[in-house]
């Protein structure tokens, strides 16, 4: 292309996903949103726009996006998107349209915000999954969530909690975590590990964090950690939120188990913390009714 004809070409694109962010917005407005609409509304328009996407471009970042699904989402997370070959088709055209088409556009935040309020827990797996695959993410990134997550997200959105590992060391953490997840078939746990002179306050500073991208529109926080001050973590998380918090010292992999299978059952939020005294009075088990 001239300089002259990118400049034609960029204008057409923006004007089609100007138009397309518009359709979303007025679809997530609903009060019953239902994601294949989306999708349907998604696969249109990138049908109109596939000759501005790049062939070569989109069969690198299929591969990409294939070993993210395999050795990040499923490994780490238990999540199976389920997604058809023509589904990973449109996903990587669309990836490759976005690494194109970088530029803002102007109802960004407000979607994302919906998007946010509405799937919290799919959004903040689609997220990782965009860095990875993209590195620099653009705002035409967020349209594809709903290419990626349309067949998974209510089962993502059924867990109503917050469960969070923390330990110190290389890999202990995470490599509970991804026993649990996949027993689950289901994103339960996110995991930090620590390294071993870290303090309370960086332990602290990683939930917030995490509780911050993820939205946390949740009903209560529980936080399973390995060794460290129980009363120290209550007073450094109380300020994040005035949701209920469970915290259990002493991390095993049949702990995070059976705290994971009871989030799935949908029990009670004091019915877990209940429960969790049985754990043994070595594992300093503390519930707080609301921070």
């Amino acid at each position: 292309y001239s300089l002259n004809q990118i400049s034609l070409v960029k204008n057409s694109l923006s004007n089609n996903l100007i138009l397309l962010q518009n359709e979303l917005i007025e679809q997530l407005e609903q009060e019953k949103i239902h994601l294949s609409n989306c999708k349907l509304i998604v696969l249109r328009y990138l049908n109109k726009l596939s000759n501005f996407i790049e062939p070569v471009m989109t069969k690198l970042l299929k591969v990409e996006i294939q070993s993210f699904l395999d050795q990040e989402l499923f490994n780490t997370y238990g999540v199976n998107l389920k997604l058809t070959p023509e589904d990973l088709d449109s996903l990587a055209s669309a990836f490759a349209l976005s690494l194109f088409y970088k530029e803002k556009l102007p109802k960004n935040d407000i979607l994302i915000k919906i998007i946010k309020d509405r799937f919290p827990r799919s959004f903040y797996l689609y997220q990782k999954m965009v860095n990875q695959v993209l590195n620099t993410p653009s705002d035409s990134a967020n349209f594809w969530f709903f290419l990626a997550f349309a067949n998974i997200s209510k089962k993502v959105e059924s867990i109503a909690y917050s469960c969070i590992l923390l330990a110190h060391g290389q890999s202990t953490a995470k490599g509970i975590q991804q026993v649990v997840n996949q027993l689950s078939n289901n994103y339960i746990f996110e995991a930090f590990d620590m390294s071993i002179d870290a303090s309370v306050n960086d332990i602290s500073k990683k939930v917030k964090e995490y509780l911050h991208q993820q939205g946390a529109k949740d009903d209560g926080v529980i936080l399973l950690f390995d060794m460290g001050s129980l009363n120290s973590m209550f007073t450094q998380i109380k300020s994040t939120s005035n949701k209920q918090l469970l915290v259990i010292n002493n991390l095993t992999t049949a702990t995070a188990l059976d705290i994971a299978m009871r989030v799935e059952r949908k029990e009670e939020f004091e019915v877990i913390a209940k429960h969790a005294q049985n754990y043994g009075k070595y594992m300093g088990v503390q519930y707080f009714e609301g921070l």
